[in-house]
């Protein structure tokens, strides 16, 4: 939600992979429509994310599409070939894993534990810790976990195991793919992955450095983007035309880039194109 907030009054469309777990890929032991129980969790937090974007679907600003691995399993394994190839070279960190936000994720399903295992655990931690003490983090827990949107108000004990997955739409080289098919660009807020985006650029021509200037204008900017913003607030920002000068710049810019422009008329176009957008 983030991303689409915060893009929004840059971009004319942003185009989302869809979140929901196609069953026909799932084995039958971990089948969400076979095993809807353990999917409850999961499925709140989808159905949540996409209740928060049903005004930007309506208005035609968002599109959800399948990921084209879910049709074709040849391509799906060579953009994983790909991945593991790059990643050998240019591994995860931990670093990048706690700034993803993943572990934050996954330590809040333990506010679903059970009372006992609370007292219990917290006498292990402070043998001297009086009842009332006990008690009064067993109702933090249970006030923690009924008023987050993102949990289920209920405990482990209550449920089946849950299925969680973290999902950041397609993997650096399906995520080209899918640009380079729609006439898109890459976007992503998770810092790991942005570079892998700037590490993409090291395959393209000497011609590419032409643009630098006009790279490095983008980067010395301070963009202003919309946070912590109701849902329809910023999608009626939106459709207000805000910033739609800017969106008209940055499709002229993308369909000069895109159009293979004569070699010896970039480094002029590109001052032009510095010149406009600090304008902008």
């Amino acid at each position: 939600m983030e991303n689409v907030f915060r893009f929004s009054l840059y971009a004319d469309e942003i185009i989302l992979v869809n979140p929901f777990d196609n069953p026909n890929l799932v084995a039958e032991k971990f089948n969400p429509a076979l095993n809807p129980g353990e999917w409850r969790l999961q499925t709140l937090r989808l159905v949540y994310h996409l209740r928060m974007l049903s005004p930007w679907i309506v208005a035609g600003l968002v599109k959800l599409i399948p990921d084209p691995g879910d049709f074709n399993r040849k391509l799906r394994e060579e953009t994983w070939k790909l991945a593991a190839a790059r990643l050998a070279r240019n591994p995860i960190t931990s670093q990048d894993v706690d700034r993803s936000q993943a572990r934050k994720k996954t330590q809040e399903m333990f506010y679903m534990v059970p009372d006992d295992y609370v007292r219990r655990t917290a006498k292990e931690h402070d043998p001297n810790k009086s009842t009332q003490e006990v008690e009064k983090i067993v109702g933090y827990f249970r006030a923690y976990r009924s008023q987050h949107p993102l949990l289920l108000d209920a405990t482990m004990d209550q449920m089946p195991g849950q299925m969680t997955a973290m999902r950041m739409g397609a993997n650096l080289e399906m995520g080209l793919y899918l640009c380079q098919t729609m006439g898109a660009v890459p976007y992503t807020n998770v810092p790991f992955r942005w570079k892998e985006i700037l590490s993409a650029s090291d395959q393209l021509d000497a011609s590419a450095q032409v643009w630098s200037p006009l790279t490095n204008a983008f980067g010395s900017l301070n963009f202003k983007f919309l946070n912590n913003v109701d849902s329809d607030f910023a999608v009626t920002m939106r459709q207000e035309g805000r910033l739609g000068s800017f969106r008209s710049y940055m499709r002229k810019l993308w369909k000069a880039v895109d159009g293979e422009p004569d070699p010896a008329k970039i480094e002029t176009l590109a001052r032009d194109f510095k010149d406009e957008l600090e304008g902008e």
